[in-house]
C-alpha cells in the first residue's frame, strides 16, 4: 500500500499510515499496520493484559541494559494527546539517588514507607506541564511501561 504524502506531514517518523484506495476517507480501517495473525496476536495481548499484576516485591539485581531499554522503548511509543509526545523518561539505577527519590515522595505521600517497594531501578515519567492532556499522556506512558516489564519478566 502506498504511503499517504502530505497527510504524514508533521507525524513523527514512528507513525506509518498506509492509504488503501479501496477504504472511504474517515474510515478507521485506513489507518492499519502491517498484516498479521489476528487471532494469534489478539489472544497474546489478552493474555497479557488480563494475567498482569502490580509487583510490589523486587530482588536487588538490577534490570540488564537490553531489558531496560525495551521497557523504555514501549514507554516512547505510548499514545498522547495530539501525537506532542511530551514526555521524558528518566531512568534512576543510582541507588543514593533512588532512596532520595524514596525519600522526597513519601514525604509528598505523608508515609515512612518506601513507594518503590525497594526496586532498584525507577523510570521516572515527566511530562511537560504546560500540556493540558499532561495526566493523561503520563498515564499512558506509565501503562506501556508496566505492560513492557510484564510481558520481557520483569515487573
Amino acid at each position: 500500500m502506498p504511503i499517504l504524502g502530505n497527510m504524514t506531514e508533521g507525524l513523527s517518523s514512528n507513525c506509518n499510515v498506509f492509504y488503501n484506495p479501496s477504504v472511504t476517507f474517515g474510515d478507521s480501517s485506513l489507518y492499519t499496520r502491517e498484516p498479521y495473525n489476528e487471532r494469534r496476536n489478539f489472544m497474546e495481548a489478552m493474555e497479557n493484559l488480563l494475567t498482569r499484576r502490580s509487583c510490589r516485591n523486587y530482588t536487588e539485581k538490577q534490570v540488564p541494559d537490553e531489558l531496560l531499554d525495551k521497557v523504555l522503548e514501549a514507554g516512547t511509543f505510548a499514545a498522547s494527546g495530539m501525537n506532542r509526545q511530551s514526555t521524558y523518561l528518566v531512568a534512576v539505577r543510582d541507588k543514593e539517588t533512588r532512596d532520595l527519590l524514596s525519600k522526597i515522595n513519601a514525604g509528598v505521600m505523608n508515609s515512612q514507607n518506601d513507594p518503590f517497594y525497594g526496586a532498584p531501578c525507577v523510570v521516572i515519567v515527566l511530562v511537560e506541564p504546560e500540556r493540558y492532556t499532561a495526566v493523561e499522556d503520563g498515564s499512558l506512558v506509565m501503562g506501556n511501561l508496566m505492560q513492557a516489564a510484564y510481558d520481557i519478566g520483569v515487573g
